[in-house]
């Protein structure tokens, strides 16, 4: 039998509320925790923080802040999705552009390597702790669309968690517990636009 995506939306409809009210619930229980702390969602384009957003918006009731470093080496359509993304919803994309940075760092370090990762805290962790410190006022609560399927070490972290290299940023992940199906499932029955290199085989 061939199904159509709408077909397998329709089929899953019981587990997508189910995850959805779950998800839900966990960001409205960690605004009520930390009561007065601004709140932003990690915003790279793709299909995690863009479900995530989704969860945020439908948890809240609010429309928050896009925090999105742009690295410098982003493909253009993603970072034109993410401008997109922001104006469809009248949004303020909180963030630090790296310009060059990456390819100076080059010269210096090398390629970055799986057991040596410069250019993560040179190009996001470094400037999204200036962000939070120049942009939100010192602290924030940033959800982030973090899966545990997405790499054994994902699997192990706790689903809120705080990064010594971005103090002020308390980190929660909505749809830690998700599975990339689900992720998918939950946009096409959102019917929201997702980033459209994924149509061109860039996942």
């Amino acid at each position: 039998k061939h199904a159509t995506w709408d077909e397998a939306v329709a089929a899953n409809e019981n587990d997508l509320d189910r995850i959805e009210k779950e998800a839900s619930t966990f960001v409205r229980r960690v605004i009520e925790k930390n009561a007065g702390l601004p709140a932003v969602v990690g915003f790279s384009g793709g299909k995690d923080s863009l479900a995530t957003y989704l969860i945020v918006e439908n948890a809240t009731g609010e429309k928050p802040p896009l925090f999105f470093m742009d690295t410098g080496i982003e493909l253009p359509e993603t970072v034109e999705f993410i401008d997109n993304f922001a104006k469809k919803r009248d949004v303020q994309i909180i963030g630090e552009k790296a310009g060059e940075r990456f390819w100076e760092s080059v010269d210096i370090f090398g390629p970055p390597a799986r057991d040596f990762r410069w250019c993560c805290k040179i190009l996001k962790l470094g400037p999204a702790a200036t962000a939070i410190a120049e942009e939100i006022g010192s602290e924030t609560i940033s959800f982030m669309g973090q899966r545990k399927l997405e790499s054994f070490q994902r699997s192990i972290e706790p689903r809120i968690t705080e990064n010594p290299w971005v103090p002020g940023q308390l980190s929660a992940n909505p749809i830690q517990n998700w599975n990339a199906l689900e992720v998918w499932l939950y946009i096409f029955q959102k019917q929201e636009d997702f980033n459209p290199l994924y149509n061109r085989g860039y996942h």
